[in-house]
């Protein structure tokens, strides 16, 4: 009889054991397969911050007479952000048409499209700048930002520089834009949230 339960004993203890030693398996199992779903991600899981939201920077080669000309596409740019930081639907437009005009001089410099990932993004945004509506100026105005950020980064960084174009970024909107003013004028938020924002090295 000791000896029958003796084997029972142990042979409940053996089930036991191999229980613990399952859950434990199986725990490792789970954690294996986690840390894998996020090395197959890869490169394509968000980032948070400024770096996610950094496009290529724009690099192409420019003619005298278009890098001049881009120059007056940043003070257009710059005179829109002003008026945003204003809250002016009438001024944000007065610098559209103007920056309309520029980039429709840049393009008849380069019949063969070699600046047109500058230019149709500037295009683009031009309709919602005009629209007198400060919510899509303030939208259209993220989307021209995009790519003056990746001119000031590129071809226009020397420029850029020399002008005291700042480069900085919104944490709460997420969007990029450039200023020459010395203290932080975010264009997104109102005028509550004017100092809600980051500078970005360029």
């Amino acid at each position: 009889m000791d000896m029958k339960m003796k084997k029972e004993d142990a042979g409940s203890e053996a089930k036991k054991k191999d229980g613990a030693t399952k859950k434990v398996s199986q725990k490792i199992d789970m954690k294996m397969d986690m840390k894998m779903k996020k090395e197959d991600a890869g490169p394509g899981v968000k980032k948070e911050g400024a770096e996610s939201k950094k496009g290529a920077m724009l690099n192409p080669e420019m003619s005298k007479e278009q890098k001049k000309l881009m120059t007056e596409v940043v003070d257009d740019y710059t005179d829109i952000h002003s008026a945003l930081v204003e809250e002016s639907p009438v001024a944000v437009a007065e610098g559209a048409r103007s920056l309309s005009v520029t980039v429709s001089k840049i393009k008849a410099l380069d019949p063969e499209g070699n600046l047109e990932k500058i230019t149709r993004p500037i295009e683009d945004s031009i309709d919602g700048l005009l629209s007198g509506d400060i919510v899509k100026e303030r939208d259209s105005f993220a989307a021209l930002s995009m790519v003056m950020a990746s001119y000031v980064r590129g071809a226009g960084r020397t420029s850029a520089l020399t002008a005291g174009i700042k480069l900085y970024f919104c944490p709460m909107k997420k969007e990029f834009w450039l200023q020459k003013a010395a203290d932080v004028q975010n264009p997104y938020l109102g005028k509550d949230m004017l100092v809600c924002g980051n500078e970005e090295k360029y």
